[in-house]
């Protein structure tokens, strides 16, 4: 993470790379503001923020890494295809003074940066295939830990502003060693594709839920309502759907249950990912240590 002195400095720099980028901006993450430093005042001065991709006529991103980069302190590199064209976005937390902001550095790839043998046509469709792949599960088709870190920022954030509910549920597979253990790791796959596939259908994507797997036998389902009621309900019956699922090695059923932790972006003044996962994550374990098989939402 870079430091800088003055708004001065900054803006010293900030024309040095605009010889190499072709959009360099700064943002201020928590309003969401984009910074214009005066050269005259050196002071900074704050205008409307929007998230775009670089070209003739702008259209809105697929997702924003800023949230995230400003969260963890640190620095991500995401690529868009847009008409047919790559463009590099460098997402930078700098300081001034005491004060964090987003630097933004955007780029377009030229097709002389491509490979030759492969074309630039090709390198398209694979780069395409890639973006597409690179969210998704291997396993079990659902979302993977990466989209849920890349993504869950912006949308609390537009909660937020929307005055939506949001609900986190951390969902864990009771006893899933033994599973594996006793049946197999065919099975445990089995289970686990099986769990995705129930969620995945039984919610509403349009309305903007969601499934992760996070890890192992561990899935966050992400779900948006009106009301925090709402999503308590929508939970429980999920969670008596899964219950009641039939999974057979040959004769044999297998049965298992989960322990689910839930938490609520309304809980907190300013909701971010970090609080929302270890309040559900506390919830989980609590669901544990009461004998599983059950939600714990409070």
């Amino acid at each position: 993470m870079e430091q800088y002195c003055s708004y001065m400095e900054l803006l010293q720099e900030i024309n040095v790379l605009k010889r190499v980028f072709q959009n360099v901006r700064i943002i201020e993450p928590i309003t969401k503001k984009e910074v214009i430093i005066n050269p005259n005042s050196q002071e900074p001065q704050y205008i409307s923020f929007e998230c775009i991709r670089p070209s003739i006529t702008y259209k809105e991103c697929k997702f924003c890494i800023i949230d995230l980069v400003f969260e963890e302190k640190t620095e991500y590199v995401k690529y868009d295809v847009f008409e047919d064209h790559i463009y590099m976005t460098i997402a930078r937390c700098i300081v001034v003074g005491e004060k964090y902001f987003v630097l933004e550095l955007i780029k377009s790839v030229h097709q002389s940066h491509l490979l030759d043998e492969i074309g630039e046509a090709e390198f398209l469709q694979r780069f395409r295939r890639l973006e597409e792949g690179i969210y998704v599960d291997e396993l079990t088709g659902v979302y993977n830990r990466r989209f849920i870190n890349e993504n869950l920022p912006a949308f609390i954030l537009e909660a937020e502003s929307t005055k939506d509910n949001v609900g986190l549920a951390m969902i864990d597979v009771d006893y899933f060693k033994e599973i594996n253990d006793g049946y197999g790791h065919l099975l445990g796959d089995q289970v686990l594709c099986k769990i995705a596939s129930t969620i995945y259908n039984s919610i509403d994507s349009e309305q903007g839920d969601f499934i992760a797997r996070y890890g192992g036998d561990e899935f966050i389902l992400v779900l948006k309502a009106k009301s925090h009621e709402e999503n308590i309900k929508r939970m429980l019956y999920l969670n008596y759907v899964l219950q009641n699922m039939d999974i057979y090695q040959g004769e044999n059923k297998i049965t298992f249950s989960l322990s689910i932790g839930y938490s609520h972006n309304q809980e907190f003044q300013a909701p971010t990912v970090g609080k929302l996962m270890e309040l559900s994550d506390k919830r989980l374990y609590q669901a544990k240590r009461q004998g599983r098989n059950q939600i714990v939402t409070s």
